[in-house]
């Protein structure tokens, strides 16, 4: 039975023991959010002072599930957990707490007090008694982490500043705490007296119980609070993604007449809300929640068929033939629930893992951490939207094994190649990497997914029939990307730009880095590279650290007229960019190489920088920073490798050929030879990784050669004729086109289910 009741938060709270279960999110609230409850408590406040007029806020609708019935001392309360309306019932606890604080700490003469006016330390315990703690009840019990933080910032009075949070939640408490804080102190700087001040918070607090309405129904099952949020949201109620879902999930139970599916919706639901709010936002709840619809369905673009022209989830979920419509058979729609559930919270549980990998347990696993860092580097380059739902299906499929560390060292060299250094497009590849979600996610498991999806049979999923499959297949792809959007040779190409932060888009489209924290990043993996080298996580080290360090100074009025340079070309290449140590004292700009190298480069803890030549050996010019370029591009290419690829016997050319030139001339030709590989080369695989010269590769390893047709050699030289390159084997015959291995990495896993 529901009782629907127009009420004020006074009395919500003066009969009341109200406690948060379990399934429901933590404290969400941001600053503005407290703001704006503020700012109406003001708005109210203000119109009293000039009227008193009897005007009331609107506090909209609180839903309550009672419990039970709690006695403290000779007065009995009703227990109940808040269905809805936590986060204001929190929020006014904490105000009304914070003005019992602020009430304690004034200093007023009782004779000047009204004889209608409560004495101050009465009237603080009073606040305290309805809206904190009334011996040996909480008004208010909060869940997990939470609760031990409102114990000590509402309950023990701890200053927000006292205190240190571990989860998100526990620090928008103490935000809350510290802004409701910060707002009473402006409301007593403006008093002329404590005296002043004291009744201006009598004010607050008459107005906080008195006017700020609310409905307030009271459920005797979790079912009814469904059919209220189902009725809520009819009416235009704003609700999260995650709350409409869930009423109608409810709904659908007390339509079916199953109590307990409906109380397994609330809980599981609670469980799903704390996994990503504990470390996210709303919006990572949602894109969650989207995301792992796409892994569940297989739906990942809605099309254009009218069975699928809905767009809006949680109206598919009800209306299209595949979900849980209500003229499903009953036993159907349970079973789709009870799956869903169970999906959506391992998933869950999966991206806490893989989305905050800052707080996995590593615990000397040398797997865990190599995939804490790859993790971690990954989330920098990637976007979270592209990648989340494919992290989430390798974790359930594969955990935190070698086969999901060997992918997440692909995706971070994918990332970096691509997306940064290539200057991908945001969205390249997101439609693939959530496919391959679904993929993942019903390896070998086709016939479960047919179970629940309304006509679909087991022929409508195209999935992998093995972790072996599913492993290797997700590898080729990730390559297959790099040879589209980072093949060594463009990769190659950008470190190499004689302006790697601003770029020239005019020129072929590349327009930069254009981030100082990039730069950073590479430099700081750089410096990773050195032997000795000892830095924090990127995050504390970035954090710390100056700006870009110009080796060459950046004004040209400042470059030694020893040093001969095409200051412009070389000013902004990567050889000639650094970053100080947090450590090191900070350069001038304005003094020139020399001057920094004896102040700073040469005492530095930054190997890149106390191995820079001394001034004395060597001018820093044109060649030196030619030289660190090559050097740096080559450890670029081993960080961010990728195996799979052409691999180039090239001996030598003529001397008035370059490298450069020649290789121009074998891309080409080499890439439509990998085309023809049909019978070589994986299905997944349109695009070669890289083509690099490479005359120590071992051809017994290939997956495929193109040899010497007359003698079977691997090894070949260029020469220039006639204003074109030709090719010659070592017994001279001129060659239709070069010679090469192709080398496929190979993707085993020793179960293969």
């Amino acid at each position: 039975m529901v009782e629907q009741k127009p009420t004020n938060v006074l009395e919500i709270f003066n009969s009341s023991i109200l406690k948060i279960p379990q399934y429901q999110r933590n404290y969400s609230w941001r600053k503005k959010h407290v703001e704006d409850l503020l700012n109406d408590i003001d708005y109210l406040f203000n119109q009293d002072k000039i009227d008193r007029n009897d005007d009331d806020h609107y506090f909209g609708t609180i839903v309550l599930h009672q419990t039970d019935k709690v006695t403290a001392g000779s007065d009995e309360f009703d227990e109940f957990d808040i269905v809805d309306g936590q986060q204001r019932l929190t929020t006014i606890s904490i105000t009304m707490g914070a003005i019992s604080e602020a009430i304690d700490s004034l200093e007023i003469e009782l004779t000047d007090l009204d004889p209608s006016e409560d004495r101050p330390e009465k009237q603080s315990k009073t606040l305290r008694d309805i809206y904190v703690e009334s011996e040996p009840h909480r008004r208010l019990d909060l869940q997990n982490d939470d609760s031990l933080m409102y114990k000590r910032l509402v309950v023990d009075k701890t200053a927000p500043k006292d205190v240190s949070s571990a989860t998100v939640s526990e620090e928008r408490l103490a935000d809350a705490k510290s802004t409701i804080d910060n707002w009473l102190g402006t409301k007593r700087s403006n008093s002329n007296s404590d005296l002043e001040y004291y009744r201006d918070l009598l004010t607050l607090i008459r107005l906080i119980n008195n006017r700020f309405e609310v409905t307030r129904y009271k459920v005797g099952s979790i079912s009814e609070a469904g059919r209220i949020f189902e009725t809520l949201n009819d009416r235009g109620r704003t609700l999260t993604i995650a709350d409409k879902i869930k009423s109608y999930l409810v709904y659908c139970a007390n339509r079916i007449g199953d109590n307990q599916l409906a109380d397994d919706v609330f809980n599981q639901f609670g469980k799903v809300i704390r996994n990503i709010t504990t470390v996210g936002t709303e919006s990572d709840l949602t894109q969650f929640i989207e995301e792992h619809w796409r892994m569940f369905s297989g739906e990942i673009q809605y099309g254009h068929n009218d069975k699928y022209d809905i767009n809006d989830l949680h109206r598919r979920i009800k209306a299209v033939d595949d979900h849980i419509p209500l003229q499903r058979d009953n036993g159907e729609i349970r079973e789709y629930i009870d799956r869903y559930l169970e999906s959506l919270l391992q998933a869950s549980e999966s991206y806490q893992q893989v989305m905050n990998p800052s707080r996995m347990e590593t615990k000397g696993d040398e797997t865990a951490k190599a995939i804490q860092t790859n993790l971690e580097n990954i989330h920098r380059n990637i976007s979270k939207q592209n990648i989340v739902g494919l992290l989430i299906a390798l974790h359930q499929e594969f955990g935190f094994s070698e086969e999901f560390e060997q992918v997440t060292v692909l995706l971070d060299s994918f990332g970096w190649r691509a997306y940064q250094v290539c200057r991908a497009s945001t969205d390249f590849r997101r439609r693939k990497f959530k496919e391959l979600s679904h993929k993942i996610y019903y390896t070998n498991n086709v016939t479960g997914a047919s179970d629940i999806f309304g006509d679909r049979t087991k022929d409508d999923f195209d999935v992998f029939s093995s972790k072996g499959d599913a492993f290797a297949s997700v590898c080729r792809e990730i390559e297959n990307a790099i040879g589209n959007y980072g093949p060594n040779r463009s990769f190659e190409k950008n470190l190499r730009r004689s302006d790697v932060f601003e770029g020239n888009i005019n020129q072929d489209g590349w327009n930069g880095l254009r981030n100082q924290r990039l730069i950073k990043y590479f430099l700081y993996e750089y410096e990773l590279s050195h032997e000795g080298s000892s830095l924090p996580d990127f995050n504390s080290f970035v954090n710390e650290t100056s700006g870009i360090e110009y080796l060459l100074p950046t004004d040209k009025s400042n470059v030694s007229h020893s040093h001969d340079v095409d200051h412009a070309h070389y000013v902004g290449k990567f050889g000639n960019l650094a970053i100080l140590h947090p450590t090191d004292d900070k350069t001038d700009p304005a003094d020139s190489y020399e001057e920094r190298y004896e102040s700073v480069y040469a005492k530095s803890p930054m190997n890149i920088l106390n191995r820079l030549p001394e001034p004395d050996e060597a001018t820093w010019g044109a060649d030196q920073i030619e030289q660190r370029t090559d050097r740096m591009v080559s450890f670029a290419l081993e960080r961010w490798e990728v195996n799979t690829g052409v691999y180039v016997p090239l001996l030598d050319f003529d001397d008035d050929l370059s490298e450069q030139d020649v290789m121009s001339t074998i891309y080409p030709q080499i890439e439509d030879e990998f085309n023809n590989l049909d019978d070589v080369v994986p299905d997944e695989l349109n695009n070669v990784p890289k083509i690099v010269r490479d005359t120590d590769f071992d051809f017994d390893k290939a997956d495929y050669t193109q040899t010497c047709p007359s003698c079977g050699a691997t090894e070949f030289r260029a020469s220039a004729d006639n204003g074109s390159i030709e090719f010659y084997c070592s017994c001279e015959e001129q060659l239709d086109q070069p010679l090469f291995a192709l080398y496929l990495e190979p993707f085993n896993i020793e179960t293969t289910d």
